[in-house]
């Protein structure tokens, strides 16, 4: 039995000390060396995950050289400055989402600006664990990665 429809709205801001072309880069070509558990579908059968920048691309959680799911298309991508995927993006259930990051130079970082829209059966429990996910995610993991990045090219 299907419950009842809800919408969940996320927004996240987020300073990151590297330049927009590294974040857009971690976010598209690189997003399987800072994205993991437990944000996947599938935690025993993860392999990596993949966003093919590209409108009509991929982002998928690889499972095996032939199984996996997808998380949706992107649907909307300006290079270094938007990428937006419409999918489930990982939830179970029937549900359909939007997820937008806009990136904008801020001195010599970025500020990243991610809104996740989402219809369907999602409970507030739900919302909640996406919005500490993804302020996880996008506040710690992916800052980290690209801060780090950033300096280790500075150095060289």
């Amino acid at each position: 039995m299907l419950k009842p429809a809800q919408t969940m709205n996320i927004e996240i801001e987020v300073i990151i000390g590297a330049p927009v072309a590294h974040v857009f880069n971690a976010l598209t070509r690189d997003i399987g060396k800072w994205w993991g558990a437990p944000y996947l579908v599938d935690e025993d059968r993860y392999r990596t995950i993949k966003l093919e920048p590209k409108l009509g691309g991929r982002m998928t959680e690889v499972w095996s050289a032939t199984e996996g799911s997808v998380w949706g298309l992107v649907t909307e991508l300006a290079k270094n400055k938007r990428i937006e995927i419409s999918g489930a993006i990982g939830m179970a259930g029937a549900v359909w989402c939007k997820l937008g990051y806009d990136l904008e130079v801020v001195g010599t970082g970025t500020r990243l600006k991610m809104i996740h829209q989402g219809q369907g059966e999602i409970d507030e429990d739900s919302a909640e664990g996406y919005k500490e996910g993804w302020q996880d995610l996008l506040g710690v993991r992916l800052k980290s990665f690209c801060e780090k990045k950033s300096s280790t090219k500075k150095k060289r």
